[in-house]
């Protein structure tokens, strides 16, 4: 006898196979889900599955079978224009065999391609398990869609009549079921209370946000607004408030923690605060879990010019992602981070203010200010601000890049630390020559336009003006790189020689002789020397690790 987990019913080219594969990827524990054509599920065998075990996954036919063409279309013998495809009497029964066999009152659990989103968070009930964090890339990895004419959605819909017939009454239960599903699961707000959660996303001054607030939350508190206390590096940089939502699984997999959500909003409710205020740039990566249940919210979103993300997001995988490539400038270029919640927001409705991280842009011309206009009642703005979690310099950039080729994570982090008070105190500058950034100017504004249209909330005039007010910085070329090298290297050896030691001995052990020798003489280090560097590489890590040992003891 066969043993069945969980079946989806589906007909080809329904999105099933992506639904099956995120939802086995990304449940915390393992899971089996098969997919069968209902001709094959309902039959006289005996190992046809229970009720409870058997899902149905359908799409918008127009839009299944255009998909089918597309596919189709890859094979260069494949001839038939769209018409032809659709109009085959093979495929037209194929689609009445399965919509005759399938009986949507023995199922399960109905999910839609159309509302994937939903589909997936209804699919952790049926399932009963938990999904992970899901990469947007993957979450939203599909096929252009090919436009499908009148004419063409007029004879789809006369040809294909039995499938359109089981698509709305699939749609009205699925409607059904996912009012249930946020009545049952919704985390209330009490009345006359407020939660606010700032999203980041990442590289729009999150950081900066989160010190401020954590230095003055007993002025917050004041003002009857609770900011859960969270810690910082040494460089003042942390994750906000990402641990009072989100936990780990076994596997180390960020997941929305709803219990944990729930018990700090039933604290807030019993409290005598009237606001609660949540900062990570991290809560960008659970939006589908944060808009469903925390419906109640007001969510706080920052729009910086793509640009500057794409160049501080290569800075970012420098500093804290091991990178060790050049950049290099796209041809192409998006608001990817728009895009995502602007696509999710479609299908989940949230109450999101956006704002644009922009100088000329910022309410009160800075962005403490700017945040602040968020709120009938806050704290004040701070003047001179210092920056946090800045840009490397250009210098510091290229050494942390030869760093991960070969560095620990002790020598990367009190390197990270170095180089970031010593960039500091240096000008921004740009990797995209001048000559590039009109190209991808054009290609922004005209998704700038899409983006208007389907993003009602969003003030599109600002939108237009970030883009249009864009001053390109400080171009270096490859020279003035190498010159910035230089004079880091001659700055960290000065202040500080045991790091530079460590920096050798490191490279040295991973036998990397052209880095080494690079390093050495940029250093200045003469060969008589190098017999101590493993020391003091030694004596470095035992400090470190000693000074971490008493800072645990007195937490």
């Amino acid at each position: 006898m066969t043993k069945f987990k969980k079946v989806i019913l589906s007909l080809p080219n329904s999105g099933s196979d992506k639904f099956i594969k995120l939802t086995t990827k990304y449940s915390q524990q393992r899971i089996d889900v098969n997919e069968f054509a209902a001709s094959n599920i309902y039959s006289n065998d005996s190992s046809v599955p229970s009720v409870e075990s058997i899902g149905l996954y359908i799409c918008e036919p127009s839009s299944r079978l255009a998909s089918a063409y597309h596919n189709a279309r890859k094979n260069s013998a494949f001839k038939q224009t769209f018409e032809e495809f659709y109009s085959d009497a093979k495929r037209i029964e194929e689609s009445s065999v399965f919509t005759g066999k399938v009986d949507i009152n023995n199922v399960s659990f109905i999910g839609c391609e159309d509302l994937a989103l939903k589909s997936l968070l209804l699919s952790q009930a049926w399932l009963k398990n938990q999904l992970s964090k899901i990469p947007h890339g993957e979450l939203f990895k599909t096929v252009p869609a090919r436009a499908v004419s009148d004419k063409d959605q007029e004879k789809i819909r006369r040809l294909y009549a039995k499938e359109y017939d089981l698509y709305t009454k699939c749609l009205t239960i699925f409607g059904s079921h996912w009012k249930e599903y946020q009545a049952k699961n919704k985390i209330s707000v009490a009345p006359n209370k407020t939660v606010v959660i700032h999203l980041g996303p990442p590289k729009t001054g999150t950081s900066a946000i989160q010190a401020w607030l954590s230095r003055n939350s007993e002025q917050l508190l004041e003002k009857k607004i609770y900011y859960p206390s969270h810690g910082a590096d040494k460089n003042g940089v942390s994750s906000g408030n990402f641990s009072d939502l989100i936990s780990f699984d076994n596997e180390h997999r960020g997941y929305f923690d709803y219990n944990k959500t729930k018990l700090l909003i039933d604290e807030f409710n019993s409290s005598s605060y009237e606001t609660l205020l949540l900062s990570s740039e991290h809560f960008y990566y659970y939006l589908l879990w944060l808009f469903t249940f925390l419906d109640d919210a007001k969510f706080i979103f920052y729009i910086r010019h793509p640009i500057a993300v794409l160049e501080s997001g290569y800075h970012q995988g420098v500093k804290r992602h091991l990178k060790t490539e050049k950049f290099s400038t796209p041809t192409s270029i998006s608001f990817s981070n728009l895009n995502v919640i602007s696509r999710i927001t479609t299908e989940i409705n949230a109450n999101v203010e956006y704002r644009f991280f922009d100088e000329k842009l910022f309410d009160g011309e800075s962005l403490h200010s700017d945040f602040s206009a968020c709120f009938s009642n806050f704290i004040s703005a701070p003047v001179n601000e210092k920056r946090l979690n800045t840009q490397y310099s250009a210098g510091a950039l290229t050494l942390m890049r030869m760093v991960n080729g070969f560095g620990d994570n002790f020598l990367r982090t009190e390197l990270d630390f170095w180089l970031q008070r010593d960039s500091e105190s240096q000008p921004n500058f740009s990797l995209i020559p001048p000559d590039k950034i009109g190209n991808l100017q054009i290609k922004l504004m005209h998704e700038a336009t899409k983006l208007k249209q389907c993003t009602p909330n969003m003030n599109g005039t600002k939108l237009d003006a970030l883009l249009e007010q864009y001053k390109h910085v400080n171009y270096y070329s490859n020279d003035e790189c190498i010159k910035d090298f230089n004079r880091v290297l001659c700055k960290l050896r000065h202040s500080s020689p045991l790091l530079v030691s460590s920096i050798l001995s490191q490279c040295c052990s991973a036998n990397d002789i052209e880095t080494f020798e690079l390093l050495r003489k940029g250093f200045g280090v003469k060969g008589s020397s190098l017999k101590y560097i493993s020391i003091a590489n030694w004596y470095l890590k035992c400090r470190y690790g000693l000074n971490k040992l008493i800072s645990r003891y007195f937490q």
